[in-house]
């Protein structure tokens, strides 16, 4: 099950998205592959255009998104196997717009979920039963 996405992006024109290095990220729809907020950085700034492209964010939609999906759900079968139960994925939409697995991290950070449009009491009742 895919609990959450996101699309992490560059706020300077520097060479990573690295939220951590002064990026920020928006919150994506997993059904539909469409951004569905503004983008948030760790200083708690919110962005409704891209400070570098100024490009509208909300509404955008990734690209190959279904393969991004398979990607994931099918790494994530094999990791399960092996007693992983929660993983997160970073995958970069290359120029010609096919995606490319960079890592998986086995302790990806669930703070997003709280920085991007956190509901009362989040996700869990509805992954609840995964855990």
């Amino acid at each position: 099950m895919i609990m959450d996405a996101f699309v992490r992006m560059a706020t300077r024109n520097v060479a990573v998205d690295n939220f951590h290095s002064g990026g920020c990220a928006a919150e994506i729809d997993i059904k539909t592959g469409l951004v569905i907020s503004p983008a948030g950085d760790a200083k708690l700034n919110y962005y409704i255009t891209s400070p570098v492209t100024h490009e509208t964010i909300v509404g955008r939609a990734i690209p190959s998104w279904e393969k991004v999906k398979a990607i994931c759900e099918e790494i994530a079968k094999e990791l399960y196997k092996e007693g992983k139960r929660y993983m997160a994925f970073d995958i970069a939409i290359l120029q010609n717009g096919q995606p490319e697995l960079i890592e998986v991290n086995l302790f990806g950070g669930p703070w997003m979920r709280q920085l991007n449009g956190c509901r009362p009491h989040g996700k869990y009742r509805e992954i609840k039963k995964y855990l």
